[in-house]
Formats: structure tokens, sequence, C-alpha cells
């Protein structure tokens, strides 16, 4: 399927990264052996006894397209004179479906332009992470495993932080508020929950404000979060959504303001 830029290739079966790289490098060394490309047609005797490749069964006057040492195909298409004029073909990703395999594709000039690009992105990551160009992808796996033990040690500091608050929340509330400054999703969902089963509230809502927006995360036994959440949302200029149980989303909106609207739909 030829496109503007990149071209597809479907194929029936399935395939994996290392078997596309040996296609790319042997379709790259027929480019570089400059071989001509031949055009013929073949009487019907001469069919018979030729092998190509065809989607379908052909008759009559058929043309036939010759890369010699690499392919034999009917094709009615347009051709170069020589397989050096394809400059350089480069494939750029593999797709496996359930019925076959897909590769994108480019070559030529397009295959340069796309070098390029790559290339640029690369030398500034490579600038930023302070990494030589060929070691980018080893400095970007150190720093997600650095930001990974991050997350982790956060965490432990926001349960600890939700320990020492709980003293501050009364028992058996049919609303609990909570506001915070810039607490992650996962740390509101646990907090939320922690304030649910051990003070024994109807309702819990856990904010944080960070410079975009206030996030939050409701949890409820006995109202219908999924009507609460449309109207919180239409009020208070936010986004969001979840079940009849839990909801998440983001207001733009302040403190005051939720915490009217919240008594209103929920207290």
């Amino acid at each position: 399927h030829l496109g503007p830029e990149v071209i597809t290739l479907d194929f029936s079966g399935p395939m994996n990264e290392e078997t596309m790289k040996e296609i790319e490098d042997a379709a790259n060394e027929m480019i570089w052996k400059n071989v001509p490309v031949e055009i013929s047609f073949p009487s019907e005797a001469e069919l018979e006894t030729l092998e190509f490749r065809s989607k379908k069964e052909l008759h009559g006057v058929v043309r036939i397209v010759t890369i010699p040492g690499a392919d034999v195909c009917a094709c009615c298409g347009t051709h170069l004179a020589r397989t050096g004029e394809a400059g350089v073909i480069k494939l750029l990703s593999l797709q496996n479906r359930r019925d076959g395999a897909r590769i994108e594709m480019t070559a030529g000039r397009r295959a340069l332009r796309d070098y390029q690009k790559v290339s640029g992105n690369n030398r500034e990551i490579s600038h930023l992470l302070s990494a030589k160009p060929y070691e980018t992808a080893s400095a970007v796996s150190r720093l997600i495993e650095e930001q990974g033990k991050q997350k982790a040690a956060m965490a432990e500091l926001s349960a600890a932080y939700a320990e020492s608050r709980m003293h501050l929340f009364e028992m058996n509330q049919k609303l609990l508020t909570d506001f915070e400054i810039g607490m992650d999703s996962g740390s509101m969902r646990r907090f939320a929950n922690r304030l649910m089963e051990e003070k024994h509230c109807h309702t819990a809502a856990v904010f944080s404000k960070d410079p975009d927006a206030v996030h939050y995360v409701i949890l409820s036994e006995e109202v219908n979060l999924r009507e609460l959440g449309k109207v919180l949302n239409q009020r208070l200029n936010g986004r969001g959504g979840g079940s009849a149980e839990m909801i998440q989303g983001a207001l733009h909106a302040g403190t005051e303001e939720i915490e009217q609207v919240m008594r209103e739909l929920a207290g």
C-alpha cells in the first residue's frame, strides 16, 4: 500500500524483528548490487514452466518483472531500470496481526529524511541525558529504573503521611473530604479507601491540587457517583468519570467552591 511518506507491506504469516532485519539487509544488498530490472512478456507455454509470484491465476498476455537473484513476479506497475535507483530501503516497524504481519517501510529520499529526523531526535536525547549517541537506550533504561525507585519511595512517604493524618477525621460521617497538594492518583485512591474502611464514612473524597487543575478521587457506598460526577464536572468545569462506586477526574475551581458543591451533592 503506497502512502505519501510510508509504504505498508502485508504478509500472510507471523514475523519477528530478527526476520525483518534479515529481509531489510537482503533487499539493500540487491540495491547496492545495482542489477538491471528485466521486463518480459512470456508466451503461455513459457508461463507454464516459469516460477513467479502472483496473487491470482493469470491468462493471456502477462507482464513479468524479474530482478535476477531476488524476485520474479507478475506486475503491471512501474519499475526502476536498475535496483540501485532505489537508493536504500528502511523497514520502520512490525505489527503482528491475526491474519499475518504488516511492515511499514520507506525508501530513497524519504528514507534519508526519516533517518535525519530520528538521528536529530537521538542527538537531542543524547544531550539531555549527557550520554553518547549510541548509549541513549541504556541511559533511558537507567532513568526509568531511577524513576521507579523514586515512585516507590514516594508511595512509602505518602502512606506514612496518610497514617499521620487519619486522626484528623471523625468516624461515621456521611462525607469526608480531604485536600492535598501534588498527591499522585494512586496515593489518592489508597487514602480514600482507608477513609472508607477505617472511618466508616458513606462517601470519601480526596482532592489534590497541581498548577493545572484540582484532581479528585471519590468513593461511596451510598451515593451514585456516576450521576454525582456528571453534575460535579458540569458545575466545576471538570472532566472525569468512572463507576457508581468510584470516580476520578480533574476540576478547575477553588477549594471553597468544591467543598460547597460536594456538601450539596453528597453531604
